[in-house]
């Protein structure tokens, strides 16, 4: 039996500008273009469990939560890729979500239908999916929620919140 407690899901309406530190700023339900993705976040979500398939779920840690954002992602390129990975490799996509200032890494679950980490994508595959990441309980709370996704010296941030 899948359980999920929802503690957050918040998407908001907010016009493009520049966020601090000079990238483009933009609201979930925005798409915008990196490289050889279309990216278009849709909402974030905390929650103590995350589905992982097959009526199956995980739980954090006592103190954390999963920040689950929702996006649709499409490979404008020529080649199968991965849209992100584990590993930050030179010239891949480097994502972050930050909850007040901190910053954190994407974490990899056993869902293996819907986590972008790691799944490979066809040229003109468009796939609705999420990234999990692994955050104090706090950061639910956070006045400022964003999804940082950055390429090289090209970097976009989406208002997920607050």
């Amino acid at each position: 039996m899948l359980t999920a407690a929802l503690i957050l899901a918040t998407p908001v309406a907010l016009s493009a500008c520049s966020g601090k530190n000079g990238a483009k700023r933009y609201s979930a339900g925005d798409e915008t273009t990196l490289g050889n993705w279309k990216i278009k976040p849709a909402s974030v979500e905390f929650s103590n469990s995350l589905g992982i398939g097959n009526n199956l779920s995980t739980t954090a840690d006592e103190g954390t939560l999963y920040g689950i954002v929702k996006l649709t992602v499409t490979n404008t390129g020529e080649e199968d890729d991965f849209f992100a990975g584990m590993l930050e490799i030179e010239g891949e996509l480097v994502i972050r979500l930050i909850c007040d200032g901190e910053q954190y890494k994407a974490s990899l679950t056993l869902n293996t239908e819907d986590d972008l980490i790691s799944y490979k994508i066809a040229p003109g595959e468009t796939k609705d999916g999420f990234l999990a990441f692994l955050v104090p309980s706090k950061a639910a709370d956070a006045g400022e929620i964003l999804l940082k996704i950055s390429l090289g010296d090209k970097t976009v941030e989406y208002n997920l919140g607050k």
